[in-house]
């Protein structure tokens, strides 16, 4: 402390562990024991930890069952992200991979659909069965999906808007439209 640095405090002193990442194996194997198709997220280059907690909350609502985050060029789970989340980070697994395409590469062996979502689709979102394994993937905040990632998607849809008005969502007001969708399909 700075000489004659008077400090304001509540008395409250927490001692947090680091953050604890989950397997994706793990997770895969767990949700598919209980029976359930899997429905996962894969952040690519999302950087903002608000729209990382965003997602998270969003993702905790409607049952998404893993969040998968890079190792590079991405948030990571950290006081500012969980406070954004209002804690949902804490509700949710989440997978961090040295190797994303080594993880795409599982999924589809898997049998899982990968999905990206962006303005620039022509498949609408209804369209697709979501009774199968899935990955939606949830590009940057400026650049949307990677064009390496876009290669991967076996599904490119968009939520239908009035684009004439404007022509984009938030990432993490996208993923809650997306989730949505997934939820009440599932409980139809």
């Amino acid at each position: 402390f700075y000489k004659d640095h008077k400090v304001s405090h509540q008395g409250v002193l927490a001692i947090l562990n680091e953050f604890i990442y989950s397997n994706l194996d793990d997770i895969y194997h767990q949700v598919i024991s209980q029976g359930r198709q899997p429905r996962f997220v894969l952040l690519d280059r999302i950087t903002d930890v608000g729209n990382f907690g965003a997602i998270a909350r969003s993702a905790v609502c409607f049952d998404i069952d893993t969040i998968i985050i890079p190792n590079r060029n991405s948030v990571s789970v950290n006081p500012q992200a969980m406070k954004a989340s209002a804690g949902a980070l804490s509700q949710i697994p989440i997978c961090r991979v040295d190797n994303v395409w080594d993880a795409l590469d599982y999924l589809i062996q898997c049998g899982f659909q990968i999905i990206g979502a962006s303005e620039k689709a022509t498949a609408d979102m209804t369209t697709l069965d979501t009774s199968l394994p899935s990955l939606l993937v949830l590009g940057n905040e400026n650049t949307g999906i990677s064009l390496p990632m876009q290669k991967m998607l076996t599904h490119h849809i968009r939520i239908n808007m009035n684009s004439e008005r404007f022509d984009s969502l938030n990432v993490s007001v996208s993923a809650g439209i997306l989730f949505h969708h997934f939820y009440t399909q599932k409980s139809s």
